[in-house]
């Protein structure tokens, strides 16, 4: 995005901010099957914590072209992923007032990273940052430049996390043993607290080893970045991170599957029974516009809008305590919420929270910039006259 850009849309005098935080770049329109490679240059991760305040902000900038990435990071292959390969690095080189790169040579193999989810694990005065992102895999593709082919075990899946002052970085392995052959990504994190570590979960779309094998392959088995991609599966993967600045470990992932549905969008939650919960949106046949919620990784799923057409990603509400709480917006502009009763196992019915919106339409300025739009968010928020949102 340029100068003329911003005036035209917004004005003048917010442009200094938006350059800060978002960068002089074009945002992506929303495609409708799950591929990033149409990222033409390659963006990095900020975490900015600002002014010494509590918060944490993660953005995804870029530079002009590919040329940073080194020749020795470019190849193919279709060896099982090694889920303890790791990188440890120490943050450095602020982009802007307060910002740190934490992925540009921190996780391995990586040409470019984007779409980021974060979260604080606090144990007493000391907090850790966790942020997960997609993430190409270099060692798992072949070809050169911003568009490449893709391999099996290929994972869109990235990890930084910050220890005793250095940012850590590792790729999710993809799981095989699991009958999955890609990670595609849009991650979302949760964690519940072990003791001696915390067990962080992290989530992304995937491609099943059928789904894989029905696509066409080129000469040295990778896939052609034409060739769409769509997930059938989604993966959650536990990584222990221990409380006293140690290296994390990748446990085992657990994949999801709703039979013929194409999954988009993911979320978690964790209670404080030790349930995780994972939402999606179906996004095509045969079960289109439904939400999927899971629990604890097994087959079996709820579907919290019966007989409603979603459209859009659903959200599993933060700190909505032992009753998960999941918002989406339906076709028509209105956004519902349901909450889930553990003990009894059952969805409230469906109250309609907001009416009225205008929903995912991006905006396209005159220069053709298209600027996608960004979704919603939300907080459950107790309260002396009762809990809200």
């Amino acid at each position: 995005m340029d100068r003329q850009d911003f005036d035209d849309a917004l004005g003048s005098r917010h442009w200094n901010l938006f350059r800060t935080v978002f960068g002089d770049r074009p945002r992506r329109p929303r495609a409708s099957q799950v591929d990033v490679a149409e990222w033409m240059d390659v963006p990095r991760l900020l975490g900015a914590a600002l002014a010494g305040a509590a918060l944490f902000a993660t953005s995804a900038c870029g530079i002009a072209d590919g040329s940073a990435e080194p020749a020795s990071a470019r190849g193919g292959g279709n060896a099982a992923p090694d889920p303890g390969a790791e990188v440890v690095a120490t943050a450095q080189s602020a982009v802007v007032g307060g910002a740190s790169n934490i992925s540009a040579g921190i996780v391995p193999n990586s040409l470019w990273e984007s779409e980021t989810a974060a979260l604080s694990l606090v144990n007493g005065t000391t907090t850790r940052l966790v942020v997960a992102y997609n993430s190409f895999d270099t060692a798992h593709a072949s070809g050169t430049g911003s568009l490449r082919n893709r391999c099996r075990y290929h994972s869109m899946l990235g990890v930084s996390y910050q220890t005793n002052g250095a940012w850590r970085g590792v790729r999710v392995a993809v799981p095989y043993y699991d009958n999955v052959s890609l990670l595609m990504g849009d991650p979302a994190l949760t964690y519940l607290d072990a003791g001696t570590a915390w067990n962080v979960y992290a989530s992304s779309l995937a491609m099943s080893d059928a789904q894989w094998n029905s696509l066409p392959k080129l000469s040295d088995g990778c896939v052609s970045p034409q060739t769409p991609l769509s997930p059938d599966n989604v993966c959650v993967t536990l990584l222990s991170v221990p409380k006293n600045g140690a290296a994390l470990t990748q446990e085992l992932s657990a994949c999801m599957a709703n039979a013929g549905s194409v999954p988009d969008g993911t979320r978690l939650y964790a209670t404080s029974s030790g349930n995780v919960y994972t939402a999606t949106w179906t996004s095509f046949e045969p079960n289109p516009g439904r939400v999927v919620v899971y629990q604890n990784f097994s087959g079996t799923f709820y579907d919290p809008f019966p007989l409603k057409q979603m459209l859009g990603h659903a959200f599993l509400v933060p700190n909505s305590g032992d009753m998960p709480t999941v918002i989406a917006p339906d076709a028509g502009g209105t956004f519902w919420l349901s909450r889930f009763d553990e003990s009894s196992s059952t969805w409230s019915e469906p109250a309609a929270i907001a009416a009225g919106f205008d929903w995912q339409q991006g905006v396209e300025l005159k220069s053709g910039t298209v600027l996608r739009q960004m979704g919603y968010a939300a907080e459950w928020t107790p309260s002396s006259v009762g809990n809200s949102i």
